[in-house]
């Protein structure tokens, strides 16, 4: 059988990490992991652009 694809994960590197108290405040210890959900102020529709 042939492989369709072939998985590659980089390995996290430990740098930039929150306090133990703030990572559990913002939901991870890597701050380069935080993306905060913010809803983009153009809705048209309900549709988010």
């Amino acid at each position: 059988m042939m492989d369709l694809a072939i998985g590659n994960i980089p390995m996290q590197e430990y740098r930039r990490l929150y306090p133990m108290q703030l990572a559990l405040q913002h939901g991870t210890m890597f701050m380069e992991l935080e993306k905060p959900w913010c809803p983009c102020a153009n809705q048209k529709g309900g549709d988010f652009v």
